[in-house]
This record gives C-alpha cells, structure tokens and sequence, in this order.
C-alpha cells in the first residue's frame, strides 16, 4: 500500500505542472502562422484570429511566411516548443507535399498533431478577360491546337492549385504552361494584369473579379455546383467529365504539445467558426463549414496524405530537391 501511495504521488507530481500549465492557458499572444501570402487563407486566418482573441482575452497574431510552396512556414511550427502559442493554419498542399520532395524539413506525420478542419475550399477555372476562351469547351480546343501556349499561375509545384490545373490538363489530354506566384492573391494580380491566362483559385480569391466582369469564370471544380452561385457549371459538365478536385483550411499544432492545450485549441476554434457571424462570412466567401473533430481531421489527413501521393505518381508530377 505504501508503495502505491509513493507512486501515485510521484506520477501527481509529474502530471502537475501539466494540468497548471493547461488551466492558465493562454496567458500570453497566440500566433497563427499562414504559410501564404494574402489570398483566401490569410483571410480565414484573420477571421479565426480575431474571434479566438476576443474569447480568450489574448492577442492572435497572424504571422504570414510564405516560400518553398508553404514549407518555411509550416516548418516553423514544427519546430516551435510544443506549448500552443504557435499554430499553424495550412491548405491541402501539407498534405500534398511529402510527395513532391526529396527530402522535407519536417516530418509531415511525426511533427505535427492535426487539430480540425475549418472549412472545405471550393475552387473555380478562370481566365483573364483577354483571353481566347469563355468555356472548358473551348479553353481544351484552342490548348490542343496550340499545346504550350496557354499559361496558368500557381503557388508551387505540387501545391493545390497547380495540382488542380495539371489534373485537367491530364485529363484532358492538353498542355499548359505553369508560372509560380507566392499566393493566390500575386496570381490573381497576374491575371488581371494579363500576365497568365487562367488560374484554379479559390472561389472567395476572385469572385469580385467575376463578378465586375474583370475574370471570366469557366468552372467550378466540385463534383456539385455551388448553391451560392448555381449559375457558374462545373468542369465535369462543361466538356471534363469526371473531373473534381477540392481543397480544406485547416489547424495543425507542432508534435507534442499537451493534450489539453490541444483541445483548448480546438474549442476555441470550433466556437469561432460556429458563432453567427463568422457563419455568415464563411457562406460569404463560398465556403463549406466543416469544424470536424481531433479523430476524424487526423484519419482525413492521412488519407489525403495517400490519395494526393497517388495522384502525383500518376501526373508525373517532378519530384523537386
């Protein structure tokens, strides 16, 4: 009985600094690192932050480091200490990048722990007002006419956007060119600059552009229309059949921080996400609220992770240094 009694005040002890550590989180600002520059992310980002703030009674920083297509900033908070002032807000492309590198700066399954899915993205093909296309029809006639001539902007190789694109232009038996940007808000000046053609870009990024008649919208990539803007077809039914493609904003933390800071986390950010107004902006940018739990946001990653990897090898896609 002694020794039982010896042993569990030991393990109290060691627990103990934990549990304090927990109950007094947060006590000082909180940093959420977009791994982009502006665009749709920053903008999730920003509304999470300032929702967070104002729950915890904490400053949340939005720290945008973009470069290597998202990999200097999810870097950074893998190897930020493990105690739930760095939180990283990142795209599909976390999980589409271990299968574009050779080597990676951080362990994309043992760095990081998956917190929740905020939101699943939808994305739109548009092209710049010059262009000599109006539909899918016509954007894989004159690409297979002229193979090459068409460019696309994109934020890394392997990204999300650039895979989108890659995979219609598989599909559809066509070539592009692609150009790098940091961030969907440098492609969408590209594109109203005139300087590429077309672009795969988050619904929110450009529909103001749609909109004023500065992009022409060509398809929305979901195997569904968008019931916010019902008019816009998909790709699959407007001459790509069988083609979607998606991407999600999600939260991750660095491996290792303590389980209940890890659910603080994910409290706060499922009652930004599900307060009214925050509702009401993300129906406003055209996207789909998710806030899954810890369980099903993890078994999803690891099944993207496989999925994307999959579909590299069959693209081709060039594995980069």
């Amino acid at each position: 009985m002694k020794i039982y009694k010896v042993l569990s005040l030991v393990v109290a002890c060691i627990l103990m600094p934990s549990f304090s550590f927990a109950q007094n989180y947060p006590d000082k600002p909180i940093r959420i690192v977009v791994p982009f520059s502006g665009g749709a992310v920053d903008v999730m980002a920003r509304l999470i932050a300032n929702k967070i703030s104002e729950s915890v009674k904490q400053a949340v920083i939005v720290d945008n480091r973009p470069g290597a297509g998202g990999n200097i900033g999810a870097d950074a908070v893998a190897k930020a200490n493990p105690d739930g002032y760095t939180i990283l807000l990142d795209t599909m492309g976390l999980a589409i990048r271990p299968s574009l590198h050779k080597k990676m700066p951080f362990d994309v399954n043992k760095d990081f722990i998956p917190v929740t899915q905020l939101v699943s993205v939808p994305l739109i093909l548009v092209a710049n007002n010059s262009a000599p296309i109006s539909n899918v029809a016509g954007l894989l006639k004159y690409a297979k006419e002229k193979p090459g001539v068409i460019n696309y902007g994109h934020a890394g190789i392997g990204g999300t956007l650039q895979l989108a694109v890659e995979l219609f232009a598989n599909m559809g038996n066509v070539k592009f060119t692609g150009v790098p940007y940091k961030g969907d808000a440098q492609i969408t000046t590209a594109l109203l600059s005139k300087e590429i053609d077309i672009a795969i870009l988050p619904v929110s990024t450009v529909i103001q552009y749609i909109n004023t008649g500065n992009l022409k919208a060509l398809g929305i990539t979901s195997s569904k229309r968008l019931s916010s803007l019902a008019e816009i077809p998909t790709i699959s039914e407007s001459g790509l059949s069988g083609y979607e493609s998606s991407s999600w904003y999600s939260l991750f933390v660095p491996a290792k921080t303590p389980d209940q800071i890890v659910k603080i986390i994910h409290q706060e950010a499922l009652k930004a996400l599900n307060s009214p107004d925050t509702k009401d902006k993300i129906f406003a940018m055209h996207q789909e609220l998710i806030g899954s739990s810890q369980e099903s946001f993890e078994k999803k990653f690891k099944s993207d992770i496989e999925k994307t990897s999959k579909l590299i090898r069959e693209l081709g896609t060039p594995i980069q240094d």
